[in-house]
């Protein structure tokens, strides 16, 4: 009798599902994608970002283990974050995640912004609309695609 190691690792029940999904699986929410069925350590859909699960997390990966181990912390308190569910990621909250050195400047002359758009557009290949606005949306969600988010420079 084959066991769900889903139920085993997370519930320690032995449990055999035959042909059915596991539904214990499909409840897990990933925090890095924002998806159920998997978790953030299994996660292949958003691999330039990385989300901490836990407050600790954040505390070692800026070097703090020893403020930790100070203060006899070793618990794991969870983050919570948002469920697509109730309120999916936009296109600012993907942004706001990305590092300032993932950064693609666009530069361009005072009246010139929406040719340097454009261009740049058709240099990607992106299929470009009539409203700058769009074409600019359109670009914000091709570079968070690649793990980049956008600074529009204007130079003198």
């Amino acid at each position: 009798m084959p066991t769900c190691p889903t139920c085993f690792h997370k519930l320690g029940y032995t449990r055999d599902h035959g042909d059915s999904p596991c539904t214990v699986r499909q409840s897990l929410l990933c925090t890095q994608c924002s998806c159920y069925g998997h978790e953030r350590d299994t996660c292949d859909q958003v691999t330039h970002v990385w989300r901490p699960g836990t407050y600790e997390e954040i505390i070692r990966s800026l070097g703090g283990q020893y403020i930790l181990d100070r203060w006899g912390i070793d618990t794991e308190t969870q983050i919570v974050y948002h469920s697509p569910k109730y309120r999916p990621l936009t296109l600012e909250d993907q942004e706001r995640e990305i590092a300032e050195t993932n950064t693609i400047e666009i530069r361009y002359l005072k009246g010139r912004q929406d040719k340097q758009i454009r261009a740049i557009m058709d240099h990607l290949k992106l299929k470009t609309e009539h409203a700058m606005k769009d074409n600019l949306t359109r670009l914000r969600w091709w570079a968070i695609s690649k793990g980049k988010k956008l600074r529009l420079v204007q130079e003198k």
